[in-house]
């Protein structure tokens, strides 16, 4: 298949740590890879460990209490590793079901939890689906895949972390359209009655709809839909613990750094070391580029009228937005109260800089973090002239989790499809787990990644394949090798 060769090799010449990473663990199943990707080897002072974990355990117990909580601090002193992979939302892209379900078949001894700090600050509108759930959906024509809105198209350009909590009304208005579905499906009815009870069990209850924040709204639900998904052995499988990464990272700024003299506080108000970030941490992506006025310096802002992102960039003693609509001081009351009140985001580059660089948390990621995030390490570095870290930084920034196929279910023809978060959900049974176990024992890291090249390529190079996902499977013979965990 050589369009898929040379989607490949163009792939791993705009990624070449992927490569790298892949060739140097190529001799490993994805399971045997996995194992020790939660290990953080590198050293980091106990006053600062101690600040992000209690920040942590403080956002779970706000949302699943008080035993979680302590459970996710006490696994994180041991193995202080985090997935930054996801974007926040319900839990439902292929993407992001394969990375938490391989984390989740990791043995490690008080390893409990699979803790992800997922992107809060992407539209609604992102081709991951925040705004929604998603299922397939057998009828007597074929299988059909169907979205079913939590939030209005009106909303589609919001930020998920600025949204309100959505409502009784929008949840109904999404399970009428669910059952609507389901009835014109081949499905038995009392599989029809099931799946939408699960659904409304988990989307609808008293606590979700009680919150104030879809952010938070997302957290307790991916939670409770985890916790549905089958499995041959409860005891052995960790819970998922989604949170809100600008959350976090806003409540470290508020509580240890905009008040405080510190690395992190110098980047709001050392206009030296300001200077210092706009010379290596330019061109880098997923920062800025102040020649092409891409991205945003430091923070992005929300504009209160259409909730829309807004780019800001460094004038004199403020950010400001290009047509000056948007600014804000550089000054400790004006920043925390924005940050208060989600009117400022923290961006990629300035959480990678307060999660890793500062407090040394080791963040595993998807395909094009491996190439970023060391490259804002390495700026973090040379803005603070610090020496000997090529090491630890390497260290910190080469974990991959994401971005990668494994879990299939297959249909009455045998054909092979990628699961969603309802189809887990609505079809599974016990084989599940043991399933999805046996594919990753069989796949190699570059076998699980392939299916995806071409979703991968479109992100790249903003250009799309006409190959399918069943195509790639059937034609590298990895149908073989795929144990599907449920059957539609």
């Amino acid at each position: 298949m050589d369009q898929l060769k040379e989607i490949k090799q163009a792939i791993y010449k705009k990624r070449p740590k992927l490569k790298r990473i892949i060739d140097n663990n190529k001799s490993l199943s994805v399971l045997d890879y996995v194992q020790d990707i939660i290990v953080n080897s590198n050293k980091v002072l106990e006053a600062r460990q101690e600040e992000i974990l209690e920040v942590i355990r403080q956002v779970v117990k706000e949302s699943l209490g008080d035993s979680v909580a302590l459970s996710v601090k006490e696994q994180l002193k041991k193995y202080y590793t985090v997935s930054t992979a996801d974007h926040h939302g319900p839990l439902m892209h292929p993407f992001f079901i394969s990375s938490n379900l391989i984390q989740g078949c990791i043995k490690k001894d008080g390893y409990e939890n699979v803790v992800v700090l997922a992107c809060g600050s992407i539209s609604l509108n992102n081709s991951s689906y925040p705004r929604g759930l998603i299922a397939h959906i057998p009828t007597n024509s074929g299988i059909s895949t169907e979205h079913f809105p939590l939030f209005p198209w009106s909303l589609r350009q919001s930020p998920v972390l600025t949204l309100k909590a959505y409502s009784h009304q929008q949840v109904d208005s999404m399970l009428r359209s669910l059952s609507d579905k389901l009835k014109r499906s081949s499905l038995p009815n009392e599989l029809q009655q099931v799946f939408l009870e699960k659904v409304q069990r988990i989307y609808a209850s008293d606590q979700v709809l009680s919150r104030k924040y879809f952010s938070e709204q997302v957290t307790i639900t991916n939670f409770k839909l985890w916790k549905e998904f089958p499995s041959y052995n409860d005891d052995k499988i960790p819970n998922l613990i989604y949170l809100e990464l600008e959350e976090i990272v806003s409540r470290l700024l508020l509580k240890y750094h905009l008040f405080q003299d510190t690395e992190i506080s110098k980047l709001f108000f050392d206009s030296r070391i300001q200077e210092s970030l706009m010379e290596f941490a330019n061109k880098i992506p997923g920062a800025f580029s102040l020649e092409d006025t891409a991205g945003s310096f430091l923070f992005w802002g929300v504009d209160k009228k259409n909730k829309k992102r807004v780019s800001l960039w460094k004038a004199g003693d403020q950010l400001e937005s290009l047509d000056k609509s948007f600014f804000i001081k550089l000054e400790q009351e004006g920043l925390a109260k924005a940050l208060s009140e989600k009117s400022i985001i923290p961006t990629s580059l300035l959480c990678f800089f307060v999660l890793c660089s500062y407090y040394k948390l080791k963040c595993l990621g998807g395909f094009s973090q491996t190439t970023y995030l060391p490259q804002m390490l390495d700026a973090y570095s040379k803005i603070f002239q610090q020496t000997s870290i090529d090491t630890q930084n390497k260290s910190l920034a080469e974990g991959f989790c994401s971005d990668m196929l494994l879990a299939y279910g297959s249909n009455a023809k045998n054909e092979i499809l990628p699961l969603y978060g309802l189809d887990i959900l609505a079809y599974s049974k016990k084989e599940f787990w043991p399933s999805f176990e046996k594919t990753a024992e069989r796949l190699h890291l570059e076998e699980a990644v392939m299916p995806l090249l071409p979703d991968l390529y479109k992100i790249l190079y903003s250009e799309r394949s006409d190959l399918k996902i069943e195509q790639i499977v059937r034609n590298q013979l990895l149908v073989n090798k795929i144990v599907p965990c449920l059957q539609i």
